[in-house]
């Protein structure tokens, strides 16, 4: 039979007293949601354990894998949802159980809740409550997937419509508010699931949102009442990246998102005895201690003219965002050869490909033997989910065949029995890939000198580096596949293996 909710407000209380002074004032003091990591950390258990632990002091069922109730869920408010941490679930009917009233509704939430709130709830429903305990990441999944990120701030700016006493000003005034929160919460939680970039795409009819992650676009989840708010949530996200939100026809430049490219390696090397500027177009992260630049060519401040002005200013290291020109290429190169470190991108197929394209651009073959200190190409490859991947035969032969799709030697296939495959769980969003790595090949062009003098092709520059030990992005990825971090199929997806 399972306990009342009032002995259940007293039973968790018996819990948490056994945490530190500072924990219980954390776990109080906390939203509901991160009560339970909260508790898993005091008592030294893991979130599982943490909930077991719940589960057996209050006597509430736990529910390892809870779906929802349609049914139900079309008449229980999102923002009862978001701001308790519930959601409506379907259980298996058990006769001798208390639970199984076909009337019940049945709750998950992955803390229980106290008197003041069941009531609350309860007044939502003419059907008895009935309550599980569930993980907090399911139960939010849960939320997201069937109500929409954010719908918990829309439902409120929806609601405070129907308050007769509210004026004017005082509905328009909870509608920003609910914008900002519903803002802030995409991008929130495509910071909790590692997103790199967030597409708000607004078309006639709908308003769709979209986080690349692990390099692929995944559709978020999104209220229903969202295209009332279309508007609204464009401008707040103009005046987020400081741009005109009163300009909808011209394209407009802001930055709001942080991500992380060349500056990886200016923190590497970054120190009081150095002077660090970078180019940049736009600037993507922050470095503290280096003096970022960004290009507006609409004044003619593009990277060639910046980069002419930075040299004069006595620096150790310069960063240009990317070589896009002869002219830029001849400074950046020049630059190198009178003692600064220089560092850039180029966009090509593989690290060889970058001797060539530079040389293409009008580059003096000798200049580029001399001035190019180390060339490093990447790929980044969506990492097999630790919780789900597995083992799997593989067929010999077609494993050959692919191997030679990958430009690498059949035997490579000996003695490879079984490699591991995407599966799909909770944890990866049933994709089978949870975060990215990287493939790297490095080139040293010292290596290569007569070669490129000689305006080698890129194919000749790559044979000769392999015959000094370069290591291809075909194999480093080979490498990942037979240790398990990633798929054959995921590497064929990724790597190309056509000429510059």
């Amino acid at each position: 039979m399972q306990p009342s909710i009032t002995s259940v407000d007293v039973m968790p209380a018996t819990l948490i007293s056994r945490l530190s002074e500072s924990a219980q004032k954390s776990l109080t003091e906390s939203v509901r949601e991160k009560r339970l990591a909260l508790l898993a950390s005091g008592l030294g258990l893991g979130e599982a354990g943490a909930l077991d632990a719940l589960a057996r002091t209050t006597g509430l069922p736990v529910l390892e894998a809870p779906q929802v109730d349609p049914e139900a869920l079309a008449a229980f408010p999102a923002r009862l949802a978001h701001e308790y941490q519930v959601v409506p679930v379907q259980v298996v009917s058990n006769p001798e159980s208390e639970i199984s009233n076909p009337k019940a509704l049945h709750l998950a939430t992955p803390w229980p809740p106290n008197s003041t709130i069941a009531d609350w709830i309860a007044t939502f429903t003419p059907r008895p409550l009935v309550w599980h305990l569930a993980p907090a990441d399911r139960v939010q999944q849960l939320i997201n997937e069937n109500y929409g990120v954010g719908s918990g701030s829309l439902d409120d700016a929806d609601d405070s419509a129907l308050v007769p006493a509210t004026t004017g000003t005082e509905l328009e005034a909870d509608a920003d508010a609910a914008v900002v929160r519903f803002v802030t919460e995409v991008i929130a939680q495509a910071v909790a699931e590692n997103a790199t970039d967030i597409h708000f795409e607004p078309q006639e009819g709908q308003l769709t949102i979209r986080y690349r992650v692990d390099g692929l676009l995944v559709p978020v989840p999104l209220p229903e009442n969202l295209l009332r708010f279309q508007d609204a949530i464009i401008s707040r996200l103009k005046i987020m990246a400081r741009m005109n939100i009163s300009q909808k026809r011209l394209p407009q430049d802001g930055r709001i998102d942080f991500r992380q490219g060349g500056a990886a390696f200016l923190r590497k090397i970054n120190s009081s005895d150095l002077r660090i500027v970078t180019i940049e177009d736009p600037i993507e992260y922050e470095v503290p201690g280096a003096n970022q630049m960004q290009t507006h060519a609409e004044i003619g401040l593009t990277f060639a003219s910046a980069l002419r002005h930075v040299l004069r200013q006595d620096p150790d290291v310069i960063m240009v965002g990317e070589i896009r020109d002869l002219d830029t290429a001849e400074i950046a190169i020049r630059a190198s050869l009178t003692g600064h470190l220089v560092f850039s991108t180029l966009h090509t197929n593989d690290a060889p490909g970058a001797i060539t394209r530079l040389t293409d651009m009008g580059v003096e073959p000798f200049l580029v033997a001399s001035a190019v200190e180390l060339v490093i190409a990447q790929r980044l490859v969506r990492r097999l989910c630790p919780d789900c991947a597995k083992r799997v035969p593989c067929d010999p032969a077609a494993l050959r065949t692919t191997l030679e799709a990958l430009q690498l030697a059949p035997a490579e296939a000996d003695g490879i029995t079984e490699l591991f495959e995407p599966v799909g769980c909770r944890s990866c969003r049933q994709t089978g890939f949870r975060g990215r790595i990287g493939l790297f090949e490095i080139l040293h062009p010292k290596l290569l000198h007569d070669l490129i003098v000689r305006r080698e092709s890129s194919k000749a520059l790559a044979t000769l580096a392999r015959s000094h030990g370069m290591r291809t992005l075909q194999q480093s990825g080979w490498e990942r596949v037979k240790t398990g971090h990633t798929s054959l199929q995921e590497l064929l997806r990724t790597i190309s293996t056509s000429g510059d």
